[in-house]
């Protein structure tokens, strides 16, 4: 869990122990060190600002390939850093860490000594970050619980019907077909199957069985009826707790919209495979195989 949560630091520390040739963490680096420009983390802010990177004029073809595998790394660890909250003085601490270790002659550390401090720093802001989501989950719930046409389940989520469906509801042993999009409180999506079209360019619905979904949603769906769409508002408690996932964050409360499209029962079990007789047994009650086997088959 904390290891996806590193993501960001692992690539600082991954840069940190670059040399010449390939770094610790086994990915790959450049041949020769470059020294980075004084100014490189001004153009590197004005690069983000433009509606797309471009390498500096009269680079030949290797190094603008090596301008936009610079440019990758950067916008990887700035997402996975985004999440800790860092003050303008420890984006500085940063950036100074990562230009430092690009200059000729670097010298190399050992992650076995600056692990330990990356790891205390990830748990200490996720730690944080979870506690003010928790609370702003909370803060949420409770703001849109007293809205008209929401019900506050007795787990704890929020349902709102937004169409009303007709005919079965789901039971827990079901499977079920639904379109849906995630976001987070303040909007951001996280997932719809609306963005995964199929061949013919239409998305399907996506299959869950209900039982293996985040518990928000076993509850929530049962309340629906084919063709219906509702809203779920799942603290985190009833969705992913306090693990991070891509796109969401630790103790985040998720809003889904989604539409029931079909109920499938849940497939037959699988037939049970009758037990092997036990093997007859020779001399002193060793086990032997029928006649014809190998002596050695289990």
């Amino acid at each position: 869990m904390l290891k996806k949560t590193l993501i960001g630091l692992g690539l600082v520390a991954a840069c940190a122990a670059c040399q010449p040739a390939s770094s610790a963490s086994g990915t790959p680096s450049a041949d020769k060190a470059t020294p980075a420009p004084a100014d490189a983390s001004q153009n590197a802010a004005t690069a983000t600002s433009a509606t797309a990177p471009k390498a500096p004029t009269g680079a030949s073809e290797d190094e603008e390939a090596l301008y936009f595998h610079g440019y990758s790394m950067g916008m990887s660890a700035t997402m996975g850093l985004g999440q800790f909250d860092l003050t303008d003085s420890e984006w500085k601490a940063f950036k100074d860490g990562l230009f430092t270790a690009l200059q000729p002659g670097a010298a190399k550390i050992e992650m076995k000594d600056i692990g330990p401090k990356i790891q205390a720093f990830a748990k200490r802001r996720n730690d944080r970050l979870t506690e003010k989501n928790l609370k702003a989950g909370a803060d949420y719930v409770a703001k849109r619980a007293a809205e008209e046409g929401v019900e506050k389940a007795p787990k704890g989520f929020l349902y709102k019907s937004i169409k009303e469906g007709e005919g079965a509801s789901p039971t827990v042993n079901d499977r079920v077909k639904v379109h849906y999009t995630g976001t987070l409180i303040d909007g951001t999506k996280f997932d719809s199957s609306l963005d995964r079209p199929g061949a013919d360019g239409v998305a399907p619905p996506a299959l869950f069985p209900l039982r293996g979904v985040i518990p928000c949603w076993t509850e929530g769906l049962q309340k629906m009826k084919v063709g219906g769409k509702a809203e779920l508002v799942c603290p985190a408690d009833l969705a992913y707790g306090n693990r991070p996932r891509p796109k969401i964050p630790s103790g985040s409360t998720l809003i889904f919209e989604v539409e029931l499209v079909e109920i499938m029962p849940a497939p037959p079990p699988k037939p049970t495979s009758e037990p092997r007789p036990a093997a007859p047994t020779g001399p002193g009650g060793i086990p032997q195989n029928p006649p014809g086997e190998p002596q050695w088959r289990k």
